[in-house]
């Protein structure tokens, strides 16, 4: 049995992973190609087999290259920091003395000392548990990568420098709808279900507060001989309302920025407000209707 290498003739980079075999898989390879054939029970073989991007056939041999050994470690004290760390792996004899660390399509440029290279990144909240490929390159080396994280991602990255630490964070489409949807706490599971309960509570303000704002307040204020409004109906709303929901509320100075523009939320409230009513109204007619829900 063995390892059977298709590389490239006039450099050895092996151009597809090695395939094991009794026999030849590519007899009739292409003319600038060559292949090679070492037994699998050959320690260099077995080695450049499992990591073929290390190695180069020269001369008919397999001859292991600089190459760089990448790992991220998770800060025990800060959320979502990682400690980045790349070893040259036999190093040639005069070594690179910077390499590229690429992450999230920005780069950062880091001395080599001793073989070895540092960095660090953060990665935002939103994206804390989104993979990121670390990729480390350098002249005359063959590039090692590690991913933090696992899993599929969910809205494109970018790394951002202008900070003390390089901040890993959304970007590109959809990625406005991305942190408006994290920050929330949606997910696959719950977004229908607490979306639409998010946009009732929403109604339920908005409406509650407009109509005692229309039926109460302004009728109070624009009466030609003043007496106080009477607001016996409302006594015992308005002390729920002050205990629970209050607290809670956006004030209305926090509505518009420093220009006087409407922020991005308010902008996101004024959109979604009418879409709810009915079905406000079709909800609390079903609750109604239908015991034992929670």
């Amino acid at each position: 049995m063995f390892y059977f290498f298709l590389y490239e003739t006039s450099t050895g980079i092996i151009q597809q992973p090695p395939i094991q075999a009794v026999t030849n898989p590519w007899p009739n390879p292409p003319s600038s190609w060559s292949v090679a054939s070492f037994a699998t029970t050959d320690t260099t073989a077995i080695l450049a087999a499992a990591n073929p991007a290390w190695y180069l056939v020269q001369s008919g041999a397999l001859v292991i290259q600089p190459h760089w050994l990448v790992t991220a470690t998770a800060s025990t004290t800060t959320s979502g920091e990682y400690s980045l760390s790349a070893t040259l792996e036999n190093p040639p004899a005069t070594p690179p003395s910077t390499c590229a660390f690429a992450v999230a399509g920005g780069t950062l440029s880091a001395t080599v000392s001793n073989n070895t290279a540092t960095a660090t990144i953060q990665l935002h909240a939103s994206v804390a548990s989104q993979p990121v490929t670390v990729q480390v390159s350098a002249s005359g080396t063959v590039s090692g990568s590690t991913t933090i994280n696992s899993g599929t991602a969910g809205v494109g990255l970018q790394l951002v420098t202008s900070g003390t630490t390089p901040l890993v964070a959304p970007a590109g489409t959809g990625s406005l709808a991305y942190l408006r949807q994290t920050a929330f706490g949606l997910t696959t599971g719950n977004l229908i279900g607490l979306l639409v309960q998010s946009l009732q509570a929403l109604m339920a303000t908005s409406s509650s507060v407009s109509e005692f704002l229309v039926n109460v307040v302004i009728p109070a204020i624009t009466q030609t001989t003043w007496a106080a409004a009477d607001i016996s109906a409302y006594q015992a709303a308005i002390a729920s309302w002050q205990k629970n929901v209050v607290p809670n509320q956006v004030a209305w100075t926090d509505l518009l920025d420093a220009q006087g523009n409407p922020v991005q939320g308010y902008t996101d409230l004024q959109t979604l407000a009418p879409m709810v009513l009915d079905a406000w109204n079709t909800y609390n007619t079903w609750a109604s209707e239908v015991p034992n829900l929670s």
